[in-house]
């Protein structure tokens, strides 16, 4: 594919995702689904908690009940469970950060036999590319309440291709995938930490554009092959991870809801980042 047309489909994914306002499209009964994996092999499986202490994570994000798919959308939040901010041994941002080398974006399955690739698995969406960030972690040092509320950090990939495709509604699809190494002592809080592990949460936080959360936060973004927009649930027992998640005393029984975004401002903030 030519430089030229990865511009303009480039181009073409954030106008499509971002420009006009969710509505019900084709996959309005879709759901979705956050896990920790058990490893890489293609037929591996879920973890059935919730919580990790491990010093190798694979986080796998799922979607089933599709219709069609054109696109997707997905931003996800890592904040410390003391709404600190991110931990330094979670700051591997684009440009690299304290642990640049250790976060690795997977796309879009660890485990295609388990989850199939909601891309390529055939008839493959043709000629998609990668909008805004491509799935890496955004960390503003300076608070930013759009993009990076209370110093979170945002995980957010956006991806569509040049048309749409039928998919099964019964296949569970691998849509976005993560790797994080958090035992290599590089920064403060992670497993080798002499001061011992920062406790971090994952969860959906789908705001940007248009940096609002008049749609409700525990969503992701699907646009189906009419170019409609649905606005996708997690569903109530998948929508949030741990890592270390010990909880104190009289938490919320979901460890990721201690977090609450900052009132969001407006998506010129981060057009601006992007120039």
């Amino acid at each position: 594919m030519s430089q030229l047309l990865k511009s303009l489909l480039a181009a073409a994914v954030v106008a499509a995702l971002a420009a006009a306002p969710a509505r019900a499209g084709q996959n309005s009964g879709a759901s979705a689904r956050l896990y920790w994996m058990a490893g890489t092999a293609s037929n591996s499986t879920a973890l059935s908690g919730r919580n990790s202490t491990a010093s190798v994570v694979y986080l796998q994000v799922t979607v089933r009940g599709l219709v069609t798919l054109r696109g997707e959308d997905i931003q996800l939040i890592v904040n410390s469970l003391d709404a600190g901010g991110l931990p330094p041994a979670w700051q591997a941002t684009q440009d690299g950060g304290p642990a640049g080398g250790n976060f690795s974006p997977r796309y879009h399955t660890w485990a295609a036999a388990t989850y199939p690739d909601i891309f390529s698995t055939p008839p493959a969406v043709p000629n998609h590319v990668l909008g805004q960030t491509g799935g890496f972690i955004l960390y503003q040092l300076a608070v930013n309440p759009c993009l990076t509320p209370h110093a979170v950090g945002l995980i957010w990939l956006e991806e569509a291709g040049a048309a749409g495709e039928p998919r099964g509604g019964a296949v569970e699809y691998g849509a976005y995938g993560f790797q994080m190494l958090l035992g290599t002592g590089c920064c403060r809080g992670d497993n080798v930490d002499p001061a011992g592990p920062i406790g971090v949460c994952i969860a959906p936080n789908w705001r940007y554009p248009p940096c609002s959360d008049s749609y409700g936060a525990r969503k992701m973004q699907l646009l189906d092959t009419n170019l409609q927009l649905d606005l996708i649930p997690f569903e109530a027992s998948y929508e949030w991870l741990t890592w270390h998640g010990e909880l104190k005393p009289g938490s919320p029984p979901n460890p990721c809801w201690l977090v609450t975004p900052a009132q969001a401002t407006s998506w010129g903030q981060i057009r601006r980042l992007y120039r």
